[in-house]
């Protein structure tokens, strides 16, 4: 925070795009989880996921995210 205040940026917001490498809803959760343990700030600022899985359910249907959620 101190930074930012030095910096002036203040407010800074971050989104996650794992391009669609991540195996399983648990990877996804297990590293969010160690985000807000180890950086609570850098957690708050955790504004969007995007594509954590490959697309398209019919064939990849155990990738479902309802546990991210």
């Amino acid at each position: 925070m101190e930074t930012e205040k030095k910096r002036r940026f203040i407010g800074l917001v971050c989104s996650l795009d794992f391009n669609e490498r991540c195996a399983d809803v648990q990877y996804l959760v297990d590293f969010v989880n160690t985000v807000e343990n180890k950086s609570p700030g850098g957690f708050a600022r955790i504004q969007y996921v995007d594509q954590p899985t490959a697309p398209g359910l019919d064939t990849h249907w155990q990738c479902v995210m309802f546990e991210a959620a």
